[in-house]
């Protein structure tokens, strides 16, 4: 590994922060579990009727039939496109610290570009940003104006993996209760709407920036957006809760977007990590 500091202060990337949800839709095998084939009809506000729908593997009208399935067949369903950009947000009211991670991937060409901000209590704690191209993985992280460049080695599927955070994305969808799905029209794209208002465990569900010793939950709400591929486009939670007598909120929610359509380019600031 090569690094270069630009300056001698000593800057501890809390990248780990992204991990703590637990979210990250890469790898795993796909399952072969069939779908309903039928034709729906698109109404006025949006919706769709819901007499004839196509549900993606491990779904079904009454919710997620099957999460491991749901989980496969998002990957599988992703795997398809040459390129998308993932977006992650947590925001912890207890800690008053928000994260978010944006990461171009560009699989055709083994490119991917990331960025992660934290903030705590409105001031920014980390500006990391990462770049990866030819097995070479660039670093730059900024701390109050201070920055660190860096360099190394690793593969293609590595560092995808280790930055998306959601290989558990099964367990995530078996900890959550959905009522019926709702199909909507969003773009002329038929998607499928879960929500959901009861939770197996909280705990996986707020931002573990500190150690958490939920007492009770007052409310848990999540809604998942899921295209007719499987693809899980959005999804995003909201659980409030009292810890030591005090009521708190933390929030979730990762998004896949502009699938197909994103652009990987390196950015300038590589040259001075060489």
């Amino acid at each position: 590994m090569n690094t270069r500091r630009v300056s001698v202060l000593c800057f501890v990337v809390l990248i780990g922060l992204a991990g703590c949800s637990g979210l990250s839709p890469l790898g795993g095998d796909t399952s072969d579990a069939g779908t309903a084939t039928n034709q729906s009809k698109t109404t006025d506000n949006g919706e769709t009727d819901e007499a004839d729908v196509s549900y993606p593997a491990g779904y079904a009208e009454s919710g997620i039939t099957d999460p491991a399935t749901a989980a496969d067949q998002h990957r599988a369903a992703l795997a398809e496109h040459d390129n998308h950009t993932r977006n992650l947000t947590i925001v912890d009211n207890a800690s008053q610290t928000e994260l978010q991670v944006t990461t171009l991937v560009d699989d055709a060409n083994e490119r991917a570009d990331s960025e992660t901000t934290a903030t705590r209590s409105g001031n920014q704690m980390i500006n990391g940003m990462e770049y990866h191209e030819g097995g070479v993985t660039y670093k730059k992280d900024e701390l109050v104006g201070e920055e660190i460049y860096s360099t190394s080695e690793e593969p293609f599927s590595s560092f995808e993996a280790n930055r998306s955070n959601v290989s558990d994305i099964d367990a995530l969808l078996a900890n959550i209760t959905v009522e019926d799905a709702e199909t909507v029209t969003r773009d002329d794209e038929t998607l499928h709407r879960y929500n959901a208002t009861d939770v197996d465990d909280p705990e996986a569900f707020v931002s573990t920036v500190q150690p958490t010793d939920i007492d009770a939950v007052e409310s848990f709400d999540a809604t998942l957006l899921v295209d007719e591929e499987g693809l899980i486009r959005e999804f995003r939670s909201t659980t409030t809760y009292t810890e030591r007598g005090e009521t708190h909120e933390a929030t979730i929610e990762f998004r896949f977007t502009d699938i197909g359509s994103t652009t990987v380019e390196k950015p300038d600031w590589v040259e001075n990590a060489r």
